[in-house]
């Protein structure tokens, strides 16, 4: 008896054991399956942003077969059913463990040793609530010090970890303004609001946190009506730009930029800046203009890579035909009549047979500056007689239908005599 009472207590051992390992391994599946929200709680700073994005996630999961979301679970809105009630209470269950396991995912260590203890997403929540959210519009007063005040370190960190940085307090903001109770407001926590609503002042005041070495750029965006996110992409185009110009600056890390400790000249104005770009143009001139020098030096590089293609594209050899293209540079008068000089054509031509010495009978096909091809079947040497010098040019082709032509790509010293 005893023997069997020992096995009996053995197996409802192993049965427990195994039961827990089972439920162990449900909870850790489910939690691979919880999102991580854009944002940590660590306290109070984050606490604004964190239960919008929180509301926002739980509030698109609905809970079956009910009329409620899993965010009414955290709220209390959708109270806890009795047990007695089997399938009710287990829809319930449910969701409370799919919002309970979101809030503390995302929770750092110390936030989460807060609420560990608790079964319930509406109990972690209003610890949470009760904990964090700012009671007073004075709380809401010094975060919003805190946008105002910001201010970007180039010494230390990026532009684009600045604009994160005040993105993130800006929408901290928001999230409090959204959510403040206005019910004994005398105006302050109104006005807030409203600025808080207003892209303009959100411009204004990124702006406003860069160093007073930036001045120029400033104002520049200032003088265009443009929204934040067109900010944001022009002080990332032209910050960085400045920050590699400055003495001592490298690729790798920022440079120290203070302000030049000199009052901005606002007697000197840039008419490209004004006229081409629309900006203020204040503080230099045309000639000191980093933009206009910039701008010339690359249309300067662009119209010589063009010249140089149109050359290589004008450029054949006989074997592949002859280009003959209408690039007019100028005009020589000789006693025989006007001939062109012309850097795109590769071989002279004429349509005057009684200028050719030397005359040969070929075949070579021709490629004409309009895309028609023939075939020319004379070639000999031309020579006319310029400014009291007689020109001899060899491989002159001849046809009728020819201009008078002297090639550029050509020419040489072998080309004259005396």
């Amino acid at each position: 008896m005893g023997g069997q009472g020992e096995t009996a207590a053995t197996g409802a051992g192993k049965g427990a054991e195994t039961a827990s390992t089972t439920t162990h391994e449900s909870t850790a599946t489910l939690n691979k399956k919880i999102p991580t929200l854009d944002i940590t709680l660590t306290g109070a700073s984050t606490y604004p942003q964190w239960i919008s994005s929180l509301e926002d996630y739980l509030f698109l999961l609905d809970v079956p077969r009910t009329e409620y979301q899993v965010w009414d679970v955290v709220t209390g809105s959708y109270a806890k059913p009795g047990e007695t009630d089997k399938k009710e209470y287990k829809q319930w269950r449910e969701a409370n463990v799919v919002a309970l396991l979101t809030i503390k995912k995302n929770c750092d260590e110390e936030v989460r040793a807060r609420i560990g203890s608790f079964r319930e997403a509406k109990e972690a929540y209003d610890e949470l609530k009760k904990a964090y959210e700012g009671k007073s519009v004075t709380e809401l007063g010094a975060l919003m010090k805190s946008v105002t005040r910001m201010h970007f370190d180039d010494r230390k960190t990026t532009i684009q970890d600045h604009i994160a940085e005040y993105g993130r307090a800006w929408n901290s903001f928001v999230a409090i303004t959204t959510r403040l109770d206005l019910a004994n407001d005398k105006g302050f926590g109104t006005g807030l609001q409203h600025i808080a609503k207003d892209e303009l002042a959100k411009v204004e005041f990124l702006l406003d946190s860069l160093p007073p070495f930036y001045s120029n750029t400033v104002e520049n965006i200032k003088s265009k009506d443009i929204s934040y996110d067109d900010v944001i992409r022009k002080l990332i185009q032209y910050i960085p730009q400045r920050q590699k110009g400055r003495k001592g600056g490298n690729t790798d890390e920022p440079v120290v930029l203070k302000a030049d400790g000199k009052k901005l000249d606002t007697s000197k104005q840039c008419t490209y800046c004004q006229k081409t770009k629309g900006w203020k143009g204040i503080g230099h001139t045309k000639e000191e203009c980093r933009t206009y020098k910039k701008e010339k030096k690359e249309k300067a590089k662009a119209k010589k890579a063009k010249a140089k293609e149109e050359k290589e594209e004008s450029s054949d050899s006989e074997s592949e035909g002859v280009t003959v293209c209408m690039i007019r540079i100028g005009k020589a008068k000789a006693r025989e009549g006007w001939f062109q000089y012309d850097t795109g054509t590769s071989h002279h031509t004429t349509n005057n047979l009684s200028l050719l010495t030397n005359i040969q009978h070929v075949e070579i096909p021709v490629t004409a500056h309009d895309g028609t091809k023939s075939i020319c079947h004379t070639k000999g040497t031309l020579e006319i007689v310029h400014n009291g010098k007689t020109l001899k040019h060899k491989d002159c082709l001849y046809d009728p239908s020819y201009s008078n032509l002297i090639s550029g790509q050509r020419l040489g010293d072998h080309d004259i005599k005396s």
